[in-house]
């Protein structure tokens, strides 16, 4: 995979003539910290510069590299939910061990004193920025939009607008969503169309069609209400533990729209020869081959004619 090296354009922060607004100290969880966001001028891209002055670090995400984005809500007792920013390629960090494939904040019902503050700020005009009108329809998108204080209280909303402002795709279809463990952490795992996102540590925003291996393990587990889900990404095995059993309809009719041979059912994928992690070929009704193969037809520039999944 090709890396997108960080920038190095901006080892300050840009003037004010240089971006069409700014928010700034907005938390991130990947990557993780503080960051101004400018929506930068003349370009679809965003650019994130880092708070800390220590750091004085910088990511600038160009639409080319910004292949969709999707709001994901977990429906728990805190409203959480995820703003995610799935990359073509990734990008680096200095201070980041590991590659960035994807970006992510998250909101909650509650909302963090910092949260509250976050307001938006206009450029300082001039040739090729963006007019009043345009700045004030970019942050009216659907609920959200900015109220007299220039605010928007929800930094979900808020960067939704900023992404959104660049002309990147919102994913708008179905998704099955289950809690789950990995790496004994408590976590959500979102099975969408066409990719597997695990949040929030460590974050895991994938193509399906990047799994080298994909299975159900405990499905037929006797005296027990939970199953899991397993794979392989690049060479390291990840398994989601712990998913409620209600769910395993919605994960097989996932897997059988993704997979290319998906789990018979009834089957929980374990086979011995090849350590129960190699995708199994079932047959499968002529309606459900329809939809696999206009799935796998599809491209991420063309989701509004897909139909909806729902799991």
């Amino acid at each position: 995979m090709t890396t997108i090296q960080t920038t190095t354009t901006f080892d300050e922060p840009p003037k004010a003539n240089e971006y069409d607004f700014v928010t700034r100290d907005v938390s991130l969880s990947t990557p993780r910290g503080k960051f101004d966001v400018y929506k930068m001028r003349n370009s679809s891209s965003i650019l994130l510069y880092s708070c800390n002055p220590k750091k004085k670090e910088s990511l600038l995400l160009r639409k080319e590299n910004m292949a969709t984005f999707a709001v994901l809500p977990t429906e728990d007792s805190n409203g959480t939910q995820y703003l995610v920013v799935s990359l073509k390629e990734e990008v680096t960090l200095p201070s980041v061990k590991n590659g960035i494939k994807a970006i992510v904040w998250q909101s909650r019902a509650q909302l963090s004193a910092a949260e509250k503050k976050l307001k938006v700020t206009v450029g300082e005009g001039g040739e090729g920025a963006m007019s009043e009108k345009e700045v004030k329809d970019a942050f009216t998108v659907g609920e959200h939009d900015l109220s007299e204080e220039d605010t928007l209280k929800n930094s979900v909303g808020l960067m939704r607008c900023y992404v959104k402002s660049c002309g990147v795709k919102e994913y708008t279809k179905g998704f099955v969503k289950v809690k789950c463990v990995l790496k004994f952490n408590d976590g959500y795992l979102f099975l969408l169309r066409k990719r597997l996102i695990f949040l929030e540590r460590p974050a895991i925003v994938t193509l399906v069609e990047d799994l080298d291996e994909l299975r159900i393990m405990r499905a037929e587990a006797g005296g027990s209400s939970n199953f899991d889900l397993a794979c392989k990404l690049d060479g390291v095995e990840y398994e989601f533990l712990n998913i409620s059993k209600e769910y395993l309809l919605p994960v097989r009719e996932w897997l059988s729209m993704v997979c290319e041979e998906a789990p018979a059912e009834g089957d929980d994928g374990d086979d011995e020869e090849d350590g129960g992690m190699k995708k199994r070929s079932s047959k499968k009704e002529d309606t459900t081959q329809d939809i696999l193969q206009d799935v796998n037809s599809d491209s991420d520039d063309d989701d509004d004619s897909d139909d909806d999944f729902k799991g």
